[in-house]
Order: structure tokens, then sequence, then C-alpha cells
């Protein structure tokens, strides 16, 4: 019995010291609980004692926000003033495609993350403006020369005499520089003022007032549109503006139009590739992966606006590293808008010309006249062929110029045309076998369907030579003209000339030659045809080369 009481106390000692250790445990941790994070201040995460992100508690305090009316002309002037009126431009409150609702937006970006940076900021220059806050706005350089941003009213804006314009206090980078506003419907962005250009006159703080029609417009729309610096695509830097005080006035002098470009000559800079075109060291390139709608836009802002009342033309040296490619230029009212789908036009689209060979050559494409009340500030290229290396200098826009649509023309070298479009009556069959029917017209040939060849010149003269038989003598000749015949056109083929005639004799195979004389310098020739004057002889010709 002693042991069995000896074993009993055992097991409760045992017990009663296990209790005790956890109750030490559990001691030492209530004594020294786990440590709450620290507040560091710059890492853009609330923690320890902050009150906001990276301020307050044990940080520098918070910057409380700026309060302020939703924007209503018709109530008072937009300050962008504490306690005045001015957007929300909150993240949470900007309008794109996964917050249509947003009040406001940018627009004019041409990649993620090069978007215009909008801040109501401290006034960093009071002379000329005495305000405390204004609007700060940032733009990336190399972005779309129409970059800008927008932003909500709170009702649609009411026009009245004498207030039938909108007056903006502008901090200025330049004389010069173009400040862009259009009023849009918010709900129907297709109904707008469309946009109201000035242009300021020194640098600093100045007033731009911006006239509008209170018959038309009044009433009408509650969203503004600015765009800062209009047409400026030389700013590869990133530009600061300034923006403050919109507000209903009287209208000002009417700005003066642009001098609208109708003559002369324009170097014109073709290196803004969109859609997935390149542009490198003057070489273009339009590859597979491109958008179909992909070129390259005109980034000599200074050009516009241009106008085609006499037409003009299109110049510039070129050359193609391997298969020939067709090029196009496209000019248009404004650059494409993404929010104004109608800003582009009129526009208007040249003739194609196609580059040819590695050797730089000059080309022209002429531009026809357009209507005098249209004026172009967009000018693009395009290539009809993909994946093609054509090295593209020297290009000018010369409106006012008169000229025809060319290629380079060849005037050295050897060609090698194909004569088998037979007309009037005449006929060819397979080996190259040629015959004129006694039951053919008077006129009757064959055309070249070569017209890559095109066009000809003879400054220096040159020869056909080719390889013929024939079972009796037949007389051949070849003539070349200007243009193709055209029955509503009957000068289209002059100048025009006929080579000498010579004869077919023999049924052996043989070389011929025949002579081209020199011709006129300034004239081209982009039809070529082969005559027989012997009727009902078939005769096989063959390799035809023309020679310059």
């Amino acid at each position: 019995m002693k042991t069995k009481k000896l074993h009993s106390f055992s097991a409760r000692l045992m017990s009663m010291m296990a209790l005790a250790f956890v109750l030490f445990i559990a001691s030492c941790e209530k004594d020294d609980p786990t440590p709450e994070p620290q507040a560091t201040c710059d890492d853009g995460i609330q923690n320890g004692d902050e009150t906001g992100i990276d301020c307050g508690g044990s940080c520098s305090a918070c910057e409380e926000p700026i309060t302020m009316a939703t924007p209503d002309l018709n109530v008072g002037t937009i300050d962008m003033e504490e306690e005045g009126m001015g957007p929300d431009f909150s993240e949470d409150n900007e309008n794109n495609g996964d917050n249509p609702s947003g009040t406001w937006g940018v627009f004019g970006s041409k990649e993620e993350g090069k978007e215009i940076q909008l801040e109501i900021v401290d006034n960093p220059n009071t002379t000329g403006n005495a305000s405390a806050k204004v609007l700060r706005v940032v733009e990336q350089g190399n972005q779309e020369v129409w970059q800008g941003f927008f932003f909500d009213l709170d009702s649609k804006i009411t026009l009245s005499e004498p207030n039938t314009a909108i007056s903006v206090d502008v901090h200025s980078v330049r004389e010069g520089q173009v400040v862009s506003m259009k009023l849009e419907d918010k709900a129907n962005s297709s109904a707008n003022t469309g946009d109201i250009k000035v242009a300021t006159t020194g640098t600093g703080w100045e007033t731009v007032t911006f006239n509008l029609d209170a018959a038309s417009h009044s009433g009408v729309f509650d969203r503004m549109v600015f765009i800062m610096d209009f047409g400026d695509a030389a700013e590869t830097a990133e530009t600061t503006h300034y923006i403050d005080n919109i507000r209903l006035s009287a209208p000002g002098e009417d700005p003066e139009e642009p001098t609208v470009n109708v003559d002369g000559s324009f170097d014109a800079d073709f290196s803004g590739a969109f859609g997935g075109t390149t542009a490198e060291n003057d070489v273009y390139s339009f590859p597979s992966s491109a958008e179909t709608w992909a070129g390259w836009a005109n980034n000599t802002g200074s050009i516009y606006p241009l106008g085609f009342p006499n037409g003009g033309t299109i110049t510039f040296t070129a050359s193609s590293a391997g298969a020939d490619a067709g090029i196009f230029f496209r000019f248009e009212r404004l650059p494409y808008n993404e929010n104004d789908p109608n800003a582009t036009e009129p526009s208007f689209n040249t003739a194609e010309v196609t580059v040819s060979g590695s050797e730089a050559k000059e080309y022209t494409i002429a531009i026809d006249a357009q209507d005098a009340a249209n004026t172009y500030s967009s000018a693009l290229m395009y290539f009809t062929v993909r994946d093609v290396e054509v090295t593209i200098t020297n290009v000018k826009i010369n409106p006012g110029a008169s000229g025809e649509t060319t290629t380079a023309v060849n005037t050295s070298g050897t060609f090698s045309p194909n004569f088998d479009g037979p007309f009037g009556g005449a006929t060819i069959e397979e080996g190259g076998i040629y015959t004129f029917p006694g039951s053919a017209e008077t006129w009757a040939g064959w055309a070249n369907n070569n017209t890559d060849i095109y066009p000809l010149g003879f400054p220096n003269g040159g020869t056909i030579t080719f390889t013929a038989s024939s079972a009796s003598e037949a007389g051949i000749y070849f003539r070349f003209e200007r243009l193709p015949y055209d029955e509503n056109d009957s000068n289209a083929t002059e100048p025009s000339f006929n080579t000498e005639t010579i004869t077919i004799n023999g049924e052996t195979a043989t070389e011929y030659t025949v002579t081209i004389e020199a011709q006129d310098a300034a004239n081209t020739y982009s039809s070529a045809l082969m005559y027989l004057t012997t009727r009902d002889v078939a005769v096989t010709i063959t390799d035809i080369k023309i020679n310059l």
C-alpha cells in the first residue's frame, strides 16, 4: 500500500509541474508580444502609425486634399483653388476603359506610361497670375502632336451677351505656342465646336480667348478638351504647361488665321512610324506583322497648314534593296484623333508610284487640285508592299507645282518587254509566233505588258535586239508613246516615235538589232508597241531586249 501511495503522489506532482510550465510559457508570451510594424515613410505602403501612405504619425504630416466644387462655368471661374472650383483629377475618377463614367481623361500617348500627367499644384510663377493654385500639365516627349486632356462640367455652358467666349490663363513656353480648346457634348462627342486654336504672344502667363457662337453653342456642351501645344512634333523632351482661371468672357479679337502654304517647296520628315512600321537611318519597311493601316507621319509640323487649290507634287529620292515597292501619300485636315473620328476630313490620297532598283533615283507624284477651302495639317506615307526595305531621302511637298506621277526614268540598262498584248486582230501563239492576218485592222499590233520597265527615256538613243525566224520575208518595227492610247484623250500618246523597219528573212533563228535614235531628254515613254508590215506571215520572235 505504501508503494501505491508513493506512485500516486509522484503522478500528481508531475501533473502540477507540467501545468506550472504551461502557465509560465503563457505568462512569457503575454509579457513579450510581437512588435508592431514600424512606419517606413518611403515605401509607398501605409504601415506603422502612418495615417496615410508614407505620411502622418511619426512621418511628415499628410497633405490635406484640396476641396473644390465641381466645375461649372455658369456658376463662376474654374480657378483650381482650395474651396474654389476645379476638376477632380484623382485616379479613381479617370475616364478610361475600366471606368467609362469618369469625369476626366487624357489622349494622344503612343505607349503606356507616356500619358499626360495632370495635378493641381502651387503656382510656380505669380508674375501675371497671382493665383495660389494652378493646373500643371506634364507632356512626355515624342508623343502625338494632338496629345491633350479633357474634363467634364456639372452643367451645359450657357452663353449670353456679353459673355460669348471662354478665356483661359496659360503659362506659355514660347511665343507662338498654339493652344487648342474644343467643347463637346459628353454624351455624344461628335457634337462639338471643332478645335479652336489661339497662338500665344510671348512666354509666361497670358490670357487666351476662344470665341464662340452663342446661337449654336449655348446650352449644348458640357465637356472641355484642351491641347496645350497643338501640332508641335519637335518636342522630344518632357514639357510642363500650366493652365488656370477658365471663365466665360467677352470675345477677344478673332485670331489671325494661319497662312496656308499653297505654293513653294517644303521639306517633310516621315519618321513618325505608326502601326508597326519601321524607320531607321532613312530605311523604311512595312513588315508582315504590322497593321493594315500602318505607315509614317510627317513630323515637320511647321509646314502646316497646306493647301492645294492648284495641285502640286511630292518629290523624293528612293531605292529598293529587294522587290519593287508601291508608295502613296495621304493628306488629312487634322491628325487622327480617337475622340473625334471626323477630325481627318476632308482627306485625299495621291496616286501610287513604284520604287524599283537598288540605284537611288528621283521620283515624282502628282497632287491633284483640291477645293480651295480645304487645308491639310496631316501628311502620311504608306507602302503597298510588305517586307521590302526602301531607302527614302529628300522628301519635298511642293504645293502649286505642276507635274505628273512618275517613277524614275530608265535611261540606261537592259529591259525585257513582253509583247503579248495583241490588238486590232493581230494574233500570238505559244512559242512567240506572231501573225498579222489579212483580216486584221491596219493599226493592229502588239503592246508590251511588262509595265515595270516604264517610263523609258532615250536621250542617248539605244537599240532593240531580238531573235526571229520566218518562212518568208516580213517587215517589223517598234513604236514608243508617252502614254497608251486613250480614246478620251487624243493627245495622250504624244510625243511618240517609230523605229526603223527591218526585214526578217529565213527559217533559221537569227539575232536582229533595231536602232533607236536619240530623243529629247525631256520626253518619257510608257507605251511600247510592236508591228509587222507583212500580212499572213507567221514570224517567231523571242528574247526581245530594249537596251539603253
